[in-house]
């Protein structure tokens, strides 16, 4: 009979989900148990104050955690052939919406059926906690609610997780009821709330068979500037290059469990880096992968490669099946991949795709239950300005418009760049502010785009000549890259400027940046869509020139989430302004807190924040889910409340600083 062992929390797990009852038993990771995740819908669950962990990067010290505490006696491998054994893999990556959830868990429902529980794997192959829209409002916790009730089983980090708060990414670590994977980042040990992490992870199947996982993430050497400075609460400088490590990540599985049929790796990387560890000779039967948003199914090195592109919107079927009569620990005889459509993409222009499964309806209603802070969200009131209509974003393709300017203008002060672009074909809400209220429905229609930004370091005359090049239109000048159908003196590719860059209007030059006058020998930090590094004929230029200097799309985010983090900061900024002069100072902070404390318990609750806001911002259409925003982005330790340490420090930073 198996047994599980009772592992030290961060090494290495064994598990058999033939354990549970039911196809959708719950996978438990290392040093989980039944009652270590609470109930409540939305809890806000302390941070673990458990001892370090073992590094892994001390393979004798995860040999004894593994081989030590309530270890079974050594396992007989049989030495007659084993009867036919079939493993099923679900696998999605890079999800950042619920809404195609019900429809995976009615796919693997489907093609489940007949298929041993335990022998069905569901798994996710990282950036799933952001960013998002949902994301930006709670954090994570919605999409491990829903992953939880599929459920997932393993999962591994992708570079995304570090875009929320780190201890609330703790918090989500722990709330997911799977097993999350991390076999290169050893210094995530020292953090005592991500206690449950695994190096491996063993599945025993039905039939005789084990399998070993693994979780890999892109990170070091070539792939460091995927991080801004201090991410993973600054670990992310401490990862392992996955090609560094996965060496050893293997080595460690074979010592500490020999008799494995055959090793899986999830990974979060370049394709280019998944075949090149295909060829490193493991005799991985398939790498389950993310990163990559579009599909690939390729074989290298008789290794399949399998992602499923991004959204959820297709799922990979990978079957790996032992032929009756093969050996103990050996590789599976056949690996097959089928990729299944779950949803139409947008922008897809192929022929109709087959959909043939329909939402669950347990799992849509727990996604429409986690919808419901975002869809709330929508509807809040996140500033007023003069209601005059000066506020406009109309004709935003003929010239320099107020809504462009104060966009551009919170994305630089979010990222701390010297200044932000955004071309005029990326603001899209073609409205005027006739009532001065931007609501969040009104960002969302402004910057619908996806598309991430990133902070470049572009020397001053590539920004003079990027930025007169793409407003050349508006001088009755054709550009470079304006169409031939676009009306006279329009132009989608006109670059807006935030309010401390200054244009001639009537030659397109620019003068000052960052509020000083421009120097065309400096080099500035300018926010910047990603998408104009490709399009802008100057910036490509320059981008193809200097490839180095150009950071990966993935260390940006969306504009979307960065607004509502501007406008939050600006409520806090208002709030704190006492003596309203336009300057916070660290006394006026005090002062607010004490005020609004107003139990005296040392904390501002989100009803005093409420109540707050109401009394210093009453022309803002108070609402419990921005206030809940607002505490969100100063709450340092994720308790739900703000300290006045917690407040000044966040000021300091988010304000002052900036």
């Amino acid at each position: 009979m198996l047994r599980v062992r009772a592992l030290p929390q961060g090494s290495c797990s064994v598990f058999s989900f033939n354990r549970l009852p039911g196809l959708w038993g719950r996978a438990m990771g290392c040093g989980s148990s039944v009652n270590s995740v609470s109930l409540d819908p939305d809890p806000v669950i302390p941070v673990q104050k458990s001892p370090p962990a073992a590094s892994i990067q001390n393979v004798d010290v995860i040999d004894a955690g593994c081989d030590n505490i309530d270890e079974p006696e050594p396992e007989e491998i049989s030495k007659e052939p084993l009867g036919e054994c079939r493993l099923r893999v679900f696998h999605v990556n890079d999800v950042y919406t619920l809404e195609n959830f019900p429809l995976l868990r009615s796919c693997i429902d489907a093609l489940s059926d007949g298929i041993d529980a335990a022998n069905v794997l569901v798994t996710l192959g990282g950036d799933f906690l952001a960013p998002s829209l949902l994301s930006s409002v709670d954090h994570g916790r919605g999409v491990v609610a829903v992953m939880n009730s599929l459920p997932v089983h393993a999962v591994c980090f992708g570079n995304h997780e570090c875009d929320i708060p780190f201890l609330s990414m703790c918090q989500r670590v722990q709330e997911f009821k799977g097993v999350w994977l991390n076999s290169n980042i050893p210094t995530f040990s020292e953090e005592p709330g991500l206690g449950s992490l695994v190096d491996n992870h063993v599945i025993k199947l039905a039939g005789g068979r084990s399998v070993a996982l693994l979780g890999l993430l892109c990170g070091g050497g070539k792939d460091a500037s995927l991080y801004r400075k201090g991410a993973f609460n600054g670990h992310a400088a401490k990862i392992v290059p996955v090609l560094e490590a996965v060496d050893d990540a293997v080595t460690r599985v074979r010592r500490v469990h020999p008799h494995v049929d055959c090793i899986i790796p999830l990974t979060h990387q370049e394709l280019r880096d998944d075949v090149e560890m295909a060829n490193r000779g493991h005799n991985f039967p398939v790498i389950l992968g993310g990163h990559d948003h579009h599909v690939v199914n390729e074989l290298h090195n008789n290794t399949h490669i399998v992602k499923a592109g991004s959204d959820l919107f297709n799922v990979a079927v990978v079957d790996l099946v032992w032929a009756e009569g093969t050996p103990a620990r050996s590789a599976p005889t056949s690996v097959s991949i089928q990729l299944v459509p779950l949803a139409t993409p947008p922008k897809y222009k192929g022929p109709p795709l087959e959909l043939v499964y329909k939402a669950d309806p347990a799992v849509l209603e727990e996604v429409q239950k986690r919808q419901r802070p975002a869809e709330e969200l929508k509807e809040a009131t996140l500033a007023v300005y003069p209601a005059d209509g000066s506020l406009t974003s109309v004709g935003v393709r003929l010239g320099e418009r107020s809504m462009a300017t104060l966009i551009c203008t919170a994305l630089r002060d979010v990222a701390g760049g010297d200044g932000a672009l955004i071309n005029a074909g990326s603001i899209r809400g073609n409205k005027t502010y006739s009532d001065g209220k931007v609501r969040f429905a009104d960002l969302n229609a402004e910057c619908p785009y996806p598309s991430s930004q990133i902070v470049v370091n572009i020397p001053g005359a590539i920004l003079f000549e990027a930025i007169a090049e793409s407003r050349a239109p508006w001088r009755g000048v054709v550009s470079a890259t304006q169409r031939v159908d676009s009306e006279p003196g329009t132009s989608r590719d006109a670059l807006h400027c935030d309010d401390n860059m200054k244009v001639d209007p009537n030659t397109s030059m620019v003068f000052q940046v960052a509020g000083q006058p421009f120097d065309p020998d400096r080099v500035y930090h300018i926010v910047i869509d990603s998408f104009i590094m490709r399009t802008n004929v100057v910036f490509k230029r320059f981008a193809e020139a200097h490839p180095d200097a150009i950071p990966s799309d993935e260390s940006g985010q969306p504009a979307l989430p960065m607004l509502v983090r501007y406008f939050c900061n600006r409520i806090w900024a208002n709030l704190c302004d006492v003596n309203g002069d336009g300057t916070v100072e660290m006394h006026e902070v005090d002062e607010f807190f004490d005020e609004a404390d107003t139990d005296g318990n040392g904390e501002i609750d989100l009803d005093e924040l409420m109540v707050a806001m109401s009394f210093r911002l009453g022309d803002l259409d108070v609402s419990r889910i921005l206030a809940e925003q607002c505490i969100s982005f100063a709450d340092a330790d994720k308790n739900g409340t703000i300290s006045k340490s917690e407040l000044r420090a966040f000021i300091e930073s988010e304000i002052i600083k900036k």
